[in-house]
């Protein structure tokens, strides 16, 4: 099973922000998360309309499509998010995982 701990991933995804550097040394991370939607609008009583509202958002940066079967999105509270198998990330799509 392959893990991507929300942190480092958000991390790894800020990264890109980072000063412009030679292209062979810029060699960008296959999958991307490129937004995080932690905290609904509204009070937060943990009930499905406050959780649904939060979300991530996954780019495939490639060229080829990658399967996300077994992929893990945990955050720092240990909520853990497991891609089905039936998750197939095409070539520089997108994908948008909620927390239900």
């Amino acid at each position: 099973m392959r893990l991507l701990p929300l942190a480092v991933a958000t991390a790894a995804a800020l990264a890109v922000l980072a000063p412009a550097v030679p292209a062979q040394a810029a060699a960008l991370p296959a999958v991307q998360i490129t937004k995080v939607y932690y905290d609904s609008p509204g009070s937060d009583l943990r009930s499905n309309a406050s959780l649904n509202g939060e979300y991530v958002t996954i780019k495939n940066t490639t060229r080829q499509a990658i399967d996300l079967a077994g992929w893990t999105l945990r955050d720092k509270t240990g909520y853990t998010y497991t891609f089905g198998d039936d998750v197939l990330l095409g070539a520089s799509e997108s994908v948008t995982s909620s927390s239900t």
